[in-house]
């Protein structure tokens, strides 16, 4: 997990009929080079939580949620928090890792590894061995699930040979599922 951040700023794609700027991810940038996404909140940061919320399309609580964990630390102006670009990239990955379905100890450990030695390429060789326990566990998920669907196939096989060909079994003695024919 990456930042996803583009160091060195925006390129320009095109000026609106105000002469403001757009670069390819939809933020557009003022006479005085103030940048904003296509909602209108500033890509540069500071945001407010209900600006950060806006632009994850998620609530309030869940950023105070993460915050509460320690995953995200803003700035308190009085009972006003401030999200800065660091925050901002964090939540983005805290919310990548979740939807790859990461548990939040190793989302923390990866959002943590970044601002830490190694450093990026540490993160990454560590999100790479998150990545592969993950799929080994879908797999074997998904192994499963076709195992007990064929089980199911079988048993639903017998229910219908059983409807067509009754045998009388007294359910209180004998299973007839297990019943052999």
């Amino acid at each position: 997990m990456t930042q996803g951040h583009k160091a060195g700023g925006r390129s320009d794609a095109g000026a609106d009929e105000n002469g403001h700027s757009a670069d390819e991810d939809g933020h557009s940038a003022d006479e005085n080079g103030h940048s904003a996404d296509a909602n209108g909140h500033s890509a540069d940061g500071p945001w407010t939580i209900a600006e950060l919320a806006s632009v994850f399309d998620v609530t309030h609580r869940t950023i105070r949620f993460y915050e509460d964990r320690g995953l995200l630390t803003p700035e308190r102006r009085g009972t006003q928090r401030i999200f800065h670009p660091r925050d901002r990239v964090r939540l983005a990955l805290i919310l990548r890792g979740r939807r790859l379905g990461f548990a939040l100890d190793e989302v923390r450990r990866i959002v943590d590894m970044y601002d830490e030695e190694p450093g990026e390429s540490g993160q990454l060789r560590y999100l790479l061995e998150q990545i592969a326990a993950r799929r080994a566990e879908l797999e074997q998920r998904r192994a499963d699930i076709a195992q007990t669907l064929a089980e199911l196939d079988d048993v639903e096989q017998r229910c219908r040979a059983a409807l067509t060909d009754p045998v009388i079994v007294d359910p209180a003695t004998v299973d007839p599922v297990t019943v052999d024919r």
